[in-house]
Order: C-alpha cells, then structure tokens, then sequence
C-alpha cells in the first residue's frame, strides 16, 4: 500500500477495438488478436497489482466491451474494488462504447461521462467520444483525504483522416477545451497528440496550468524510451497509423494549483514492452506480441510541499 506521501498512477490504452457480425464472428480488430491479448491483460494488470508497483488508480483506455471490463474488473476485486464505468444511456446501441474505465485503490464518486461536441465525422457517428469523469479520496499526509478529480479521454485519432491533419488538431484542441470546463486535478489517458505529434495540442492543455508527468520527472521529448506508441511493434504493423512516427501520447497531467499543488511526479515507467502473447494464425503466427499495441506508463507521485514548479518547456 502506497504511503500517504507517495501514489503511483498508470495509464494504458488496451487496443480492444473489434467488430463481430451479430456478436460472434469478428470480421475487424484494430490492433488484432484481441481475444488472445485479455486473459494476458488480465494476468499482467494482476500481478502489477500483487507488486510494490501497485498503482493507486488505473485509468484504461479502448475497454469497449463490457465482458472485456468485467473480467479486467474481478482480476483487480482485490486490489482495486473501486471502478467507474458509464455510457450515456440515450446513444443508438449501434454506436461503440466510450471505452474508459478507471480501477481504484481508493473510493471514487460522482462519477459522470460528458460527451464531446467537438468531434470528426466517423467518431461522431459510430462513436463515443468523450471525457469519464470521477472523484478519487486520496489520503493525504495530515491523516485526512483530498477529493482528486480525475477525467480519462482518449482524444481523436483523425477517425478517416490524418491524425495529424489540421483538421483533426483543431477538433482535438476543441475536445481538450470541452475538458477544462471540468477543471481535473489530474487529467490523463491516451491524448493522441505529444511532443512528437501535433505537438500544439499538447502544448495547450499544459498551457492552462498542467504539469507534464513525464517531463516533470525528466523525461526527454523525443526519446524512443519513453514513446508510448511505436510503428514496429508488430501489433502496429501494416496497421492505420503504421506510417506515423514513435510517439508519446499517453499522459498523467497534473494541475498546478488545488489539491496537487504539493505534489510531483518523481518518476515514471514505460511498462508492458515484453511480448508475451502467444499468436498461432494471422500476421503474428508463430510469434510473441505485447499485450497492446501502446504501452503503459506507470506515473510515481510524492508529496514535496514548498517545492517550486518547473518550467513546462520542451526538454531535449
């Protein structure tokens, strides 16, 4: 259990996008080998669980089938009983689910979905893009908690356009506004934009008073070890965004004022690089894959009181 001056937080996007014609046959999964990857997932996320790494909340991404958070949900009953989950109820059933999901150490409540207006075409009419909103009592080092606001997205990839088209940025720019209505006190989950891609959009969420995780912790932009999305992990191969380059797009952003004004991010990890799946047919047949196509970053706080912000510039 993490001590009342440090927490962890992990963010990973699970790739579990799949099409099945009346709910058996799959004819379209991007990335693939979905139904090999979960029980994988759900072993990692458990032993992850089990370790002195344990992360005080998970935030994931691209969960779209509730039998798939179901089983990411009883895998983590003992360490995580917390979760939230939510759909707006008054979407055609034909749309995919928002895919969000946060899994806790710590009590979480009021939590709420706001759907984007802001959205390209594709998303809009076979999606549900949006922000998962929810309120986490951290324990604090007086004894006491703070209620954290966390809010999980996974911003626009482009839908059928370029992800980094200017198009596609000025939607995703309108999303990151939709969310700072909000005012999370840590806003996280899979941006698709960073340092390396459509790097406007990240520089303006931080520029509304967020703290960058990784650069806080001294990370590098542009550095392969901390690119949460590669093009030559195989699961990324041949696929949508093949031709785009190693990125970091998955983050934990820290709002520099409130409840985490006192705290930093002293570390942070790239996790779930090694494959580990075995794949008998298809593209991968004969081979080990990771269990997503993105990996995960694991985010580790410390309560540093009276400690100066640092500049949130590009670090090369």
């Amino acid at each position: 259990m993490a001590s009342e001056t440090e927490f962890k937080v992990l963010t990973v996007n699970l790739g579990l996008l799949r099409l099945r014609v009346l709910g058996i046959k799959e004819v379209f999964a991007n990335p693939p080998y979905a139904h090999e990857r979960l029980p994988a997932i759900c072993e990692v996320l458990k032993e992850l669980a089990s370790s002195d790494n344990c992360p005080d909340v998970i935030a994931l991404q691209e969960i779209y089938e509730c039998g798939h958070f179901k089983a990411v949900k009883k895998a983590l009953s003992a360490t995580h009983p917390h979760t939230a989950r939510k759909q707006p109820s008054m979407l055609s059933p034909l749309r995919y689910h928002n895919a969000l999901g946060f899994l806790s150490k710590h009590p979480l409540t009021d939590t709420e979905f706001d759907l984007f207006s802001a959205n390209v075409k594709l998303e809009k009419v076979m999606g549900t893009k949006g922000a998962l909103i929810t309120t986490m009592a951290l324990p604090n080092p007086s004894g006491g908690v703070d209620l954290v606001k966390l809010i999980n997205v996974h911003l626009t990839a482009g839908g059928t356009s370029h992800p980094e088209d200017a198009s596609c940025d000025t939607v995703r720019e309108d999303q990151i506004k939709e969310c700072l209505v909000s005012d999370p006190d840590l806003f996280l989950g899979d941006f698709n934009t960073g340092p390396e891609a459509s790097a406007a959009n990240y520089e303006f969420a931080l520029e509304a008073g967020y703290a960058c995780g990784y650069r806080e912790a001294g990370g590098k932009d542009g550095a392969i070890e901390g690119a949460t999305w590669d093009p030559l992990n195989p699961l990324n191969m041949g696929g949508v965004h093949a031709e785009c380059p190693p990125q970091r797009v998955d983050h934990v952003l820290r709002k520099t004022t409130g409840p985490m004004k006192d705290w930093r991010v002293v570390k942070t990890e790239l996790m779930f690089k090694e494959p580990i799946v075995d794949i008998t047919h298809g593209k991968c047949s004969g081979t080990k894959v990771t269990i997503t196509d993105h990996y995960g970053m694991l985010f580790h706080f410390k309560h540093t009181p009276g400690m100066a912000e640092k500049p949130m510039a590009s670090v090369i």
